[in-house]
Order: C-alpha cells, then sequence, then structure tokens
C-alpha cells in the first residue's frame, strides 16, 4: 500500500470532523482556502484529512479520462470544485462533470448540481462519502454519482433522474464503467490506484 502524503499517522485515516454548525453557503465562500477538502452539508461544515497519494493518483486517472472525453464530446470537468447546491450546502466532488450546455454554471465554483460527481473514497472518509454525501447529492439534483474504492478495487455508479436514485451497479477496475452519463470505457484505473 503506498504511503500517505502527510507524515502524522494520527490523521491518516482520521474521519471528516463537524468544526463548525449553522454555517450558510454565502459564509462557506468568505472561507480562506484550504488544502484540507471542506464540505458542507445541511449547515454542518466538515474538514477531511488531506488525500493520500494512491487517492490523488485514482482522482486524476479519471479525471484525465473524463478530460479527454469531454474534449471529443462537449461539456465540462473540473477537479475538487465547489459545488453550491443549496443556501446550506456546498460539496466539493474529488471530479465533476457538467454536459454540453451548462458549462456557464462554473466559475471560482459551480452554481448548482454537477451531471456526474466523482469521489474516490478511503477507509476513513467511506462512510461519510457513501452516506452523507451521497444523500445530498441525490438531495440536490446530481444525476449521477461513482464511488470509486481503492479498496475493494471497484467503482460503484448511482444513477438517478436528478431528484431520485434509480439504479446502482458496481464493476471492478479495469471494467467498462456502466455510466448513463459518459462513455469512456475503464478511465483508466486499471493503470491507477
Amino acid at each position: 500500500m503506498p504511503e500517505p502524503r502527510f507524515s502524522d499517522s494520527r490523521i491518516a485515516d482520521a474521519q471528516p470532523v463537524v468544526i463548525q454548525t449553522g454555517m450558510t453557503a454565502e459564509l462557506y465562500f468568505t472561507l480562506a482556502e484550504s488544502s484540507q477538502p471542506q464540505n458542507l452539508i445541511d449547515g454542518l461544515l466538515y474538514v477531511s484529512p488531506p488525500p493520500t497519494d494512491q487517492h490523488e493518483d485514482l482522482l486524476l486517472a479519471l479525471a484525465e479520462a473524463l478530460a479527454a472525453w469531454a474534449r471529443e464530446r462537449g461539456g465540462k470537468v473540473f477537479v475538487q470544485r465547489p459545488c453550491w447546491l443549496a443556501d446550506t450546502t456546498v460539496i466539493e466532488p474529488d471530479v465533476l462533470y457538467l454536459a454540453p450546455g451548462r458549462s456557464h454554471l462554473a466559475g471560482r465554483f459551480v452554481r448548482g448540481a454537477p451531471d456526474l460527481a466523482v469521489e474516490v473514497v478511503s477507509t476513513a472518509t467511506a462512510a461519510f462519502d457513501n452516506e452523507a454525501k451521497f444523500a445530498a447529492y441525490g438531495k440536490h439534483g446530481v444525476r449521477e454519482a461513482w464511488f470509486v474504492d481503492p479498496e475493494t478495487r471497484t467503482v460503484t455508479v448511482v444513477s438517478g433522474d436528478g431528484q431520485a436514485w434509480r439504479s446502482e451497479r458496481t464493476v471492478g477496475f479495469g471494467e467498462v464503467i456502466p455510466s448513463e452519463m459518459v462513455d469512456f470505457g475503464t478511465g483508466n484505473l486499471e493503470r491507477a490506484g
């Protein structure tokens, strides 16, 4: 297993923690930029430990494959761009995709739900990503979410209509990702992680 990027082993497997309650999206965007991932869900500001090298390798493999696909077919890809989903919810997916005709939603942040949100989960963040973020994505109009798990070497694709999740499929790294949003094969995952 690759060594974490940070040297303090006490935070390597730390779960996201709530550092502030009652926060709004407007206040969220007045905070200083941070290298630690931050997510605001229903007024609770969560801070996660910095990502590991393995997390970033997977994130970049997927982002590169998705960006190449978008250059040919349209749309826009962003890495770790905050998405203002509601007055008390701002989520920062690892990778996100806006379909053609929706790139006007992006600036310093995306104003609204991405069409596709990708999360690379870790042992520490799996419950948070699979529960809190998953629920927020479904509640606020995301049409498809991927949960990439380096431990099990799987990708779980959850699809919906922007109001409710309809289907869930899981495949192994190296298999074609069963996306309804994009058709780009394995997403380079057989070479990453």
